[in-house]
């Protein structure tokens, strides 16, 4: 369903998305949606924030009652951050920018329809094994169901068997969405295609989009929606880090690295010269902050206060592209050899293993416990894989 004021944008909308196969179904304002609403089945909502009477986001707010897990795509001529953040955190899916291309409205569409199929399919798989491991059912009719002659049991006896099957049934419930759901490789959409930095602070993840000069915060669920936007103009972001209230980025074009404060602005406290002339990725452990160079291929331990370099040992590939500190080890990504290396920090950065982490030259890197998230340049997806199922190389 397309909801706009303006007859000729609906008549557009409506020409793009029926030439890719959808129906569609046009209204001016917000009584005739929410009515059409009430009648129709509808997919998707395609949202205009400016209409008469009723707002975009009065609408927004109404649909989500209604139907919580009906996607809303909301289209502005009159965008901002602010604004579209405010559009995400009132649930809806993406935000469509005036003027936009032909094919950037059938993508988006096209996402939202496949991230909502995907929740309807999960959803529906979760309850097919609930049923079958709990022996849920319903017997046909013309199954003949003997009931025996009931024989005297011990109390004890029923709760303690009552205890053991809830255990079993408990336990095979989690190794199935393991299984299933826990160690599956997972994907998450974005709005952007030119990603040079991942972060997670430990509840949010942070990436940097050296294209649109813009830091995206966004919170991890499968529809990833952005919560924060900041735009960093002038700026060729190659790498972020975010954690323990500390943000950094990296600026390839200046040959910076720039200290953040974390306010609505991003306000830069200091910057500091790279150690190389292509900075490419950042890692903050709490204590120092490392950085790798794409240019002179070395990975660097700065101090905490002015970052001056205090240790550096060769990158093991071309082109490193993220860091990741863990205890007594360093993780480093490569995008020309496509592999995750692992570092001994007590024998001074030696590579004591190596994994194959993508099939794709990948563009950014990060890690969170024992998952790794990468992303590639020219894809509006971010990825992310567990790396114990990852084979160890022998050779490295």
């Amino acid at each position: 369903m397309i909801i706009d004021d303006e007859e000729d944008m609906c008549w557009i909308l409506s020409k793009i998305l029926e030439s890719e196969g959808y129906e569609t179904f046009s209204v001016q304002d917000g009584s005739s949606a929410l009515a059409l609403l009430g009648k129709q089945a509808i997919d998707l909502v395609l949202l205009d924030i400016r209409l008469p009477h009723m707002d975009g986001m009065q609408i927004l707010e109404t649909i989500k009652k209604r139907n919580p897990d009906l996607p809303v795509i909301m289209i502005t001529g009159y965008g901002s951050p602010e604004l579209a953040a405010e559009s995400i955190k009132k649930g809806a899916f993406e935000y469509l920018p005036k003027p936009f291309a032909n094919q950037q409205v059938i993508d988006i569409v096209r996402r939202a329809l496949e991230v909502s199929k995907l929740k309807k399919e999960k959803g529906i798989i979760h309850r097919s094994l609930l049923r079958k491991l709990l022996l849920i059912g319903e017997t046909s009719p013309e199954t003949e169901i003997v009931i025996p002659k009931p024989r005297h049991i011990p109390l004890s006896f029923k709760i303690m068997s009552l205890s053991l099957a809830l255990i079993v049934a408990v336990g095979c419930i989690w190794m199935v969405y393991q299984n299933y759901f826990g160690w599956q490789e997972k994907t998450y959409p974005v709005s952007y295609t030119h990603i040079s930095g991942i972060a997670f602070d430990g509840e949010f993840v942070w990436t940097s989009d050296w294209f649109s000069q813009d830091i995206y915060q966004h919170r991890i669920n499968p529809d990833f929606p952005p919560v924060k936007i900041f735009h960093m103009p002038g700026t060729h972001l190659s790498g972020i880090t975010c954690r323990d209230g500390k943000l950094f980025t990296c600026n390839a074009w200046d040959k910076k690295i720039f200290r953040h404060n974390l306010d609505n602005k991003l306000t830069i406290l200091g910057e500091y010269s790279s150690p190389g002339p292509n900075p490419s990725g950042l890692f903050w452990d709490g204590k120092h902050l490392w950085s790798c160079d794409a240019d002179t291929c070395m990975i660097y331990r700065h101090n905490p206060e002015d970052l001056a370099v205090n240790a550096s040992f060769p990158s093991p590939g071309p082109s490193p592209v993220g860091l990741f500190r863990q205890g007594n080890y360093l993780w480093s990504a490569d995008s020309g050899t496509m592999r995750l290396y692992k570092h001994s920090l007590k024998d001074n950065g030696k590579v004591v293993a190596a994994y194959p982490l993508s099939d794709k030259e990948f563009a950014a890197f990060t890690m969170s416990g024992k998952t790794a998230w990468i992303a590639v340049e020219g894809q509006d997806h971010i990825y992310s894989y567990n790396i114990r199922k990852f084979p160890e190389l022998t050779n490295f």
